[in-house]
């Protein structure tokens, strides 16, 4: 449900519970197990009448939250272009099928800005690092698309290059930048789950070559 909610202005539920033929009872149990696993990461829904509910919270946790369950979902060619985990169930390939449809613009954009990004800096970037920064990007270019943007970035006191890999949008950069912020501004599964410093650590060493381990 978190990626349908993050892709879409609002998400109609029975809609949604109707089309994977799931009953109303299931709904209703889902519904409540749904905002208390939202709320671990600050997230939480709003009633749209007449349309279903919608996410809001911060926007950054969101966005690391989709991208964390997408990478389970999706792999990398040598191209940067997405391909469906061999070893998706069935749930996990539709949702990954639909982010590939709805997002297909914001992916493309990040396809282009990760290859002008090597280009430029002759970085060498490692198979994890890339996919988290791919797929982070096709998440933020989506969302900005959208009207979601962060909205401030705590600063810290790091010696870092800003790669500028979003034009024009300084809170937007400074987190890519260092995505990872305050260890304390996520919650510990996330971090654990995703080891976002280490791919950090990776991209703020360029333009030294970084390591493909």
């Amino acid at each position: 449900m978190a990626i349908y909610a993050f892709l879409n202005f609002s998400l109609n539920m029975a809609h949604l519970y109707q089309t994977l033929y799931l009953s109303p009872g299931t709904k209703k149990k889902d519904s409540q197990a749904f905002s208390e696993w939202l709320s671990q990461y600050e997230l939480y829904t709003e009633v749209l009448p007449r349309r279903g509910i919608r996410v809001l919270g911060s926007e950054r946790r969101f966005r690391i939250l989709v991208t964390d369950l997408l990478s389970k979902c999706l792999e990398l060619d040598s191209n940067f272009m997405p391909t469906l985990r061999r070893a998706n169930n069935p749930l996990q390939t539709l949702l990954a099928s639909y982010f590939l449809v709805k997002a297909d613009s914001g992916l493309k954009r990040a396809n282009e800005v990760i290859r002008a990004f090597i280009d430029r800096t002759k970085c060498r970037i490692s198979y994890a690092s890339a996919k988290f920064l791919y797929l982070y990007l096709g998440c933020a270019f989506h969302r900005m698309d959208a009207g979601f943007f962060i909205p401030s970035v705590t600063p810290l006191d790091l010696s870092i290059r800003d790669y500028a890999l979003i034009d024009d949008n300084t809170n937007e950069n400074a987190f890519v930048n260092y995505p990872d912020l305050k260890k304390s501004e996520l919650p510990a599964s996330t971090t654990t789950a995703f080891d976002v410093a280490k791919y950090t650590k990776r991209l703020t060493q360029c333009p030294q070559a970084l390591s493909s381990g």
